[in-house]
């Protein structure tokens, strides 16, 4: 009996066909461990890897990711004796002989020393073979087998067995090992068996096809429904059905269900149904998702439908169809396949002006589901307007091709008149004799081809010279900020006209502030500090108080229209580039960038770039708008006011390296006197 059951399982564990010859290893030089982890796993995987599978038995899968070779019993009441194959015992002697294979443990049983056992077998009157045969079954009988071992399939479900596999180089130091599993599961088509039914699917023309809603439990159960939604399980059309055209009668076909074990079922006899992106209201084969969608005839509109005239009126406009419609269909650009037209072209409604379709809107969705024919024009779109800024002589924008469009300025009662380009740009010369101020309110009306005007407003932005460093520059057309958290850079360890901030760092990336500005021109020209109130600004009240009250008395900085200082509002490099350029000698030279011809400093950055304080990129650019960086503001203000570094400075920062371009400046500027 004990002969016959060993028989059994080990015939069990032996699911692996002929296996194919495994790497050898050099055996004149020791591998490091690594490469010898790669070459003895490269052997196992193509061992595990060669997994078999017997029909209406079981399914033998190797995911190598795991090491895991699963399992799935198709017929847990088969016998062990059931399942052929030499494959496992067979490559697991091939280890042995080919990679130094030299010690295995499986489950909770000892470790089997290899050499050992060879040396024993001839003992024993067995060759190495046949022992190795006889220590590894009873090794898996022992640890596969349950208390109330049946010798069947069913003593493997939802078991596991480890099977640790040592392998070392005869003469070498280095060992390995690798830790493979065997487990056992019931095959999730014998779970499912029988308990699965078809279920319509309901789709659009052109829709791709989620064959898994073909598939529904018969009975609700949360294990069995969780199997089915699981990302592994893929259904497929046995059939090859597809959405190409409306079939509201239905397609008949037949599905597979694949499981991720390996195993799968067949569903027959599901039904596809297909419906036009528009089909009837009364189709109750479209998909769950259509929208009813409503077209009415709405005052002093008129339409035919067969031989009834229907004519709409302001308080009931009249019903002409309603449909289920496709969300997201754009109903202006959908052609209904049986007429080869839109919606609005087939009711072919009928009015003195117009008739318009409203709302112009017409991409159908639960919210925007009824159309009404309306006797007036559609609206133009909105025109656009560039930044006007006040003292400008000419006023642009974008539009509609062959629009007209109308700008009133103030003072002005005739509107000055144009044409948008071909190009969808358009452009007007500010009137004789009107000067554009900051806070100027100028209406700009586009009216297209048949259909009514369409107006917006656009204020004129401060020209430059309102609340920047020294002399003009732009302050932008964005609005005032909120307030951001103000960070005090630290004077703990070091002084200087810049520092770093509390945490150790410089951020040579990050933008100069308006209030770092202050700061810096206050020391530099050492102004009194003593003012630390509240600045004269809605928005200045922190840490800069008394660089900001010292700038602003010393005429170097002031504030914007409005009352605020934007303490925190970064500074470009053409703004910076102008405050540094007034301490500059008269030397000047036009620059070599290639995006600073017509820019507002152009001045200011030619004598900067003349005298060697400004830089370009790589790309032949100066980038004026682009905000200046602390570590660029360092470097810019050193070369104008000739600073170096002060002696053997240490490093106090840890974002900061001798291989930064800036290192030698950052450090100038903080050890400053």
């Amino acid at each position: 009996m004990r002969k016959r059951l060993l028989a059994m399982i080990l015939a069990f564990a032996m699911l692996f066909s002929t296996l194919p010859m495994a790497p050898v290893f050099a055996e004149d030089k020791c591998l490091s461990k690594d490469a010898l982890t790669k070459q003895f796993e490269d052997a196992a995987n193509e061992l595990f890897g060669s997994v078999g599978s017997k029909d209406g038995v079981y399914v033998g899968k190797f995911d190598p990711t795991t090491k895991t070779v699963k399992v799935a019993i198709l017929d847990k009441n088969q016998g062990a004796k059931e399942i052929s194959g030499t494959g496992l015992i067979a490559g697991l002697i091939k280890l042995y002989n080919e990679n130094y294979l030299t010690k295995v443990k499986i489950g909770n049983c000892d470790e089997r020393d290899l050499k050992e056992r060879a040396e024993a077998a001839p003992s024993a009157g067995m060759k190495v073979d046949e022992m190795f045969k006889l220590v590894f079954g009873t090794d898996i009988l022992n640890a596969v087998q349950s208390e109330g071992k049946t010798g069947k399939l069913a003593d493997f479900i939802d078991k596991s067995v480890d099977l640790k596999l040592t392998v070392q180089q005869p003469g070498c130091k280095e060992a390995v090992e690798l830790t493979y599993r065997v487990s056992g599961a019931e095959a999730k088509s014998v779970l499912l068996k029988d308990k699965l039914e078809a279920k319509d699917i309901k789709a659009w023309v052109g829709d791709e096809i989620d064959w898994k809603k073909g598939v529904a439990l018969k009975d609700a159960d949360e294990k069995l429904q969780a199997i089915l939604d699981e990302a592994g399980t893929v259904v497929t059309d046995e059939s090859n059905r597809k959405s190409d055209n409306e079939n509201t009668t239905g397609l008949k076909g037949d599905l597979n269900v694949a499981f991720d074990d390996g195993t799968s079922l067949e569903v027959k006899d599901q039904v596809l149904y297909v419906s036009n992106h528009m089909t009837a209201a009364s189709n109750d084969k479209a998909p769950e998702d259509a929208v009813l969608v409503k077209f009415l005839l709405g005052e002093g509109v008129e339409a035919k439908k067969g031989d009834e005239k229907l004519i709409g009126t302001k308080e009931k406009p009249a019903v002409y169809e309603s449909f289920k419609v496709k969300p997201g269909t754009d109903l202006s650009a959908y052609k209904i396949p049986s007429v080869e037209k839109t919606i609005f072209e087939s009711i072919a409604a009928e009015a003195k002006t117009g008739p318009t379709w409203f709302p112009e809107n017409h991409i159908v969705s639960d919210k925007n589901n009824i159309f009404t024919a309306e006797a007036r024009l559609p609206m133009s779109k909105a025109p656009e307007v560039d930044k006007i800024v006040a003292g400008d002589k000419k006023v642009t924008g974008k539009g509609i091709a062959d629009a007209t469009i109308e700008v009133t300025f103030p003072g002005v009662k005739t509107p000055v008149k144009t044409t948008v380009g071909t190009d969808g740009t358009w452009s007007v010369n500010v009137p004789k004799g009107i000067i554009l101020y900051a806070k100027d309110t100028i209406t700009v009306v586009q009216t297209e081809k048949n259909k009514d005007p369409n107006a917006v407003t656009a204020v004129v932005k401060a020209k430059s010279g309102d609340g920047y460093i020294v002399t003009p520059v732009i302050p932008g057309d964005k609005k005032p900020e909120e307030k951001k958290a103000q960070e005090k850079p630290s004077t703990a360890t070091i002084t200087g006209y810049i520092n770093g901030y509390p945490d150790g760092t410089f951020r040579p990336g990050k933008s100069m502030t308006r209030a770092e500005a202050a700061s810096i021109l206050a020391k530099l020209q050492r102004l009194p500090l003593t003012d630390s109130s509240k600045p004269a600004f809605s928005d200045a009240d922190g840490w800069y108080n008394a660089v900001i009250n010292a700038v602003v008395k010393a005429g170097y900085m002031k504030g914007y229209p409005d009352g605020s200082f934007k303490p925190d509002k970064p500074i470009t490099r053409a703004e910076f580039a102008t405050m540094l350029s007034h301490f500059m000698s008269a030397k000047t030279a036009s620059n070599p960038f290639t995006d600073t011809n017509g820019n507002w400093a152009k001045e200011a950055i030619d004598k900067a770039y003349a005298q060697g304080i400004i830089k370009g990129y790589e790309d032949n650019t100066f980038r004026p708008a682009a905000d200046v960086s602390r570590a660029e503001a360092v470097a810019m203000v050193n070369r104008t006011f000739n600073i170096k570094k002060a002696g053997d400075v240490k490093n106090p920062f840890t974002d900061i390296s001798p291989s930064h371009w800036a290192y030698e400046d950052i450090l100038a500027a903080v050890s400053y006197r």
